[in-house]
């Protein structure tokens, strides 16, 4: 009797660890943004209306200007099913004081229109530049 409890015990664990497996799994995937059906867009525009927001948000960094730090940060992050901006990473950096003002810009980025496959929205990765400049 005893090993026959013990027995159920395990088997009721292995079944619970299962289905915890299981319904991990059901997260939402990240597809790249050349993968989907229906792009992501930006206020109903085209790539260039989000070029035009992010650049109107930047604020040069005091600091980098007197350092005469100019480059091209290249951010990635996710573009999630609600249209918010989501995993903002620097992929490739300049300075630390431009990298941070990119990622402020995009983190404070308007809802998009999710990025759609078969009609259901999706998370879709985005690779961004952002271009220091002082010319």
């Amino acid at each position: 009797m005893k090993k026959l409890s013990i027995i159920t015990l395990l088997m009721a664990t292995i079944c619970l660890t299962a289905n915890n497996i299981s319904a991990q799994n059901t997260e939402p995937q990240e597809l790249p943004f050349s993968m989907v059906e229906q792009k992501p867009t930006f206020q109903g525009g085209d790539a260039n209306t989000f070029t035009k927001w992010v650049f109107s948000q930047i604020t040069y960094p005091e600091i980098a200007k007197k350092n005469g730090v100019q480059g091209r940060v290249t951010l990635q992050f996710t573009i999630d099913t609600t249209g918010a901006v989501t995993n903002i990473k620097v992929l490739r950096g300049v300075d630390s004081s431009v990298d941070k003002e990119a990622v402020r810009v995009i983190s404070m980025s308007p809802k998009w229109e999710p990025g759609r496959i078969k009609g259901k929205p999706v998370n879709v990765v985005y690779t961004y530049p952002v271009v220091f400049s002082l010319k």
